[in-house]
């Protein structure tokens, strides 16, 4: 049993790749860049439009991010749909 399920569970994973991977990769990429342009704007103390302009960039990076993260859950969420998992009774087993 442990092994259908660790196969299924595998099967799942798959199915939402590349997506998941390059959308965490993403996502993680923009709130570095955000962080960046905090540390930028608090070492020069003011707002400025560099700033403003890193902000803007690393929320559509992000935005982008969220994008591929929600692919990859739909195409698994539609591969577990196609590919139900039968569990045994385990009540009738003897």
């Amino acid at each position: 049993m442990g092994a259908d399920l660790e196969g299924f569970r595998a099967e799942l994973r798959a199915a939402g790749q590349p997506y998941s991977l390059w959308g965490g990769r993403i996502v993680g990429l923009g709130l570095l860049v955000l962080v960046a342009a905090q540390v930028l704007m608090i070492r020069r103390q003011a707002m400025s439009f560099g700033a403003l302009g890193l902000i803007a960039g690393s929320l559509a990076v992000m935005a982008v991010g969220w994008v591929l993260l929600i692919i990859a859950f739909i195409r698994r969420r539609r591969w577990a749909k196609a590919h139900p998992l039968i569990l045994t009774d385990l009540t009738s087993v003897p």
